[in-house]
């Protein structure tokens, strides 16, 4: 009590910490490095769960664009046959122009949206083949 109180000069106490400070940095290197790798690896399980969210939606939208594509040119040749018919009667006398006329022009809007559909399906084609990364294995072939 008496070294504590500082009332007998003869007692002294010392105390001494040696703390390495190379193990702490040590630890917050390897700590930081965890941390960066989690990141990075968070990061990557994101992108690739977009990137198959989009090869999803780019095959749900391929199989749709298939089936109205069929549907289309079933249209399409509806129409065609309707135009046959019009101008048959037409030329017998049986209908006006303006049947003809009317065949020709839904005959016309039908083989448009069919080539708009075809471009469709060879857009969403593309971009399947570009996100999948089986473009670039094509020789000759350069997906922008």
């Amino acid at each position: 009590s008496d070294a504590l109180t500082f009332r007998n000069p003869l007692y002294s106490v010392s105390l001494q910490f040696t703390v390495p400070l190379d193990r702490f940095a040590e630890r917050a290197e390897l700590a930081q490095a965890r941390a960066q790798r989690e990141r990075k690896d968070a990061m990557a399980a994101s992108v690739e769960s977009d990137q198959n969210r989009q090869i999803d939606s780019l095959c749900r939208e391929l199989d749709l664009v298939t089936r109205a594509l069929k549907d289309q040119r079933e249209m399409v040749q509806q129409l065609r046959e309707r135009m046959v018919l019009e101008e048959d009667r037409y030329g017998r006398a049986a209908q006006s122009m303006v049947n003809v006329i009317l065949a020709g022009a839904d005959l016309s809007s039908a083989e448009c949206q069919l080539r708009s559909l075809e471009v469709r399906l060879r857009t969403t084609a593309w971009n399947l083949l570009k996100i999948t990364g089986v473009g670039d294995a094509v020789p000759g072939v350069t997906i922008q």
